[in-house]
């Protein structure tokens, strides 16, 4: 599983948000453990599901759903009989069972499945939480077409060994991680490291048992694989336009005296990059943070219409002393920041920031 490990580790490294990375490598070693388990080695193999659920419950909680995913494609894995499936299902069950112990209980694991499709996030407009089908129709098109490609190639690969064209494990991970890329965009990364881990599963098979070097072989393959990945990689820019100047408000918000923890005035475009550097942002992408079933109530997305509006009593009640969205997106808010006697410490044409202190 060196390939797969080397997979996850460059998707890892693709992922522009360390929570992302952690989903990743998680569910590399989550695949890992089940596919050595699955042909023939030792139960304590299943103690990684409860042991990964643990760490992203710790981690990455609203996501705590990727160390069920492997054990619940066990369960319908081919190759398994009844005791097989039996030891798979308790594997579920502990993993779920782990994952409650967290901060905030088993309240923690409704999480994802609240903010999944949940009306109250329509009206924000996050696109990475809307369907892939909507999002980018012809992406999604090709998403399918791929992945029916990787697992009609898997079966052929087992059935020229001789085996049976049964759904294994890796199959049933691609499958049902296509179907949440579908429902979600911001899921596309776990289809993409399935489809990966998958592929480089099955190297070893398609050199065969009679191969001369079946290393060289699955070696070749491997290098193949991380060579796609890294052109992949080469055609994403190191940063944008956006990403340059979201990293230059974020440089006068430290020149101003800002410090980690401090609110900071925003929408949703930059605060995720400020929540990544520390700051408290008004808004940023976190699907929980307008759910009122996960949040007490608290009607996080009016309050913040009406900062973006310019109410002053609303911005005077966020406590920020700092504010950072794109210029002249928010002219009332502008004006208004002015007048409560905010600083325009930055302002790239691309994003503005402003600062209720002096700036030394």
């Amino acid at each position: 599983m060196a390939a797969s490990a080397a997979c996850g580790a460059a998707i890892a490294v693709l992922c522009n948000s360390t929570p992302r990375g952690i989903d990743v490598m998680a569910l590399c070693a989550c695949y890992a453990a089940g596919r050595k388990w699955a042909r023939g080695g030792r139960d304590s193999l299943l103690a990684a599901f409860p042991a990964a659920g643990f760490a992203m419950a710790q981690l990455h909680g609203a996501l705590w759903t990727v160390a069920l995913m492997v054990p619940c494609c066990l369960i319908l894995d081919g190759r398994l009989d009844r005791h097989g499936r039996l030891k798979a299902l308790t594997a579920a069950m502990s993993t779920a069972a782990a994952c409650m112990l967290n901060p905030y209980g088993a309240r923690l694991l409704m999480v994802p499945f609240a903010t999944m499709g949940a009306e109250s996030l329509k009206s924000v407009g996050i696109g990475e939480l809307a369907p892939w089908t909507e999002a980018a129709p012809a992406q999604a098109a090709a998403a399918c077409t791929l992945v029916s490609a990787l697992v009609l190639y898997r079966l052929r690969v087992r059935c020229r060994g001789g085996g049976r064209a049964l759904l294994e494990a890796g199959d049933l991970l691609v499958l049902g991680t296509l179907m949440l890329a579908l429902a979600n965009v911001r899921n596309e990364l776990f289809l993409m490291t399935s489809m990966a881990l998958a592929l480089s599963d099955i190297q070893g098979e398609v050199a065969g048992p009679r191969a001369r070097r079946p290393l060289a072989l699955a070696s070749l393959c491997t290098a193949a694989l991380l060579a796609a990945i890294g052109c992949l990689a080469a055609t994403v820019p190191a940063k944008t336009a956006i990403e340059e100047s979201a990293a230059g408000a974020l440089s006068s918000l430290a020149a101003a005296g800002a410090k980690p923890g401090d609110a900071v005035i925003c929408d949703i475009d930059v605060g995720s990059e400020l929540e990544l550097a520390g700051y408290r942002p008004l808004l940023d992408t976190r699907a929980e943070l307008f759910c009122p079933e996960l949040n007490g109530g608290t009607d996080a997305w009016g309050q913040a219409r009406s900062v973006l509006t310019g109410d002053a009593a609303a911005i005077g009640e966020t406590g920020a002393d700092f504010a950072v969205f794109p210029s002249g997106a928010y002219p009332a808010l502008e004006k208004a920041l002015t007048g409560l006697g905010y600083a325009d410490i930055y302002d790239d044409g691309c994003f503005a920031a402003y600062a209720d202190r002096p700036v030394p």
